[in-house]
């Protein structure tokens, strides 16, 4: 190894329940090195019956291919379940990824939770 060699990516992933909803805390790098964990993350809820899903994507640094790759399953899971995924405020990067790939017309972005108290909304609000 050599010492200009940048450090491992990492990222961080936190559930809080939202009524009908999980939303799902995602800050970090997003790519193969991290994807596991999200990937298990969110099949432990799809197997748990939780299909209401929103990923908090405001602080996501980073996400490759790999990272959407896994936002496409744990959606086509959700959808053939029942429920749904969502995309909250995805960084600019994310977007531009999302359109380029088409991915756009499919995984849904938007700024809060569908039918969020307005408690939730400025909870969700601040958290950003």
């Amino acid at each position: 190894m050599t010492a200009d060699r940048p450090e491992e990516a990492t990222l961080d992933v936190a559930v809080e329940p939202r009524g009908e909803w999980s939303l799902v805390h995602v800050a970090g790098e997003l790519d193969y090195t991290t994807v596991g964990g999200i990937r298990d993350q969110l099949d432990t809820m799809l197997s748990a019956g939780q299909v209401r899903i929103a990923l908090d994507l405001s602080e996501l640094e980073f996400c490759d291919s790999v990272g959407l790759g896994c936002f496409v399953g744990a959606w086509k899971r959700a959808r053939k379940d029942g429920g749904e995924l969502l995309l909250l405020r995805p960084a600019g990067h994310v977007q531009r990824m999302l359109k380029i790939t088409g991915l756009d017309r499919f995984l849904s972005s938007t700024d809060q939770i569908p039918g969020d108290a307005p408690t939730g909304d400025a909870d969700l609000t601040a958290a950003r």
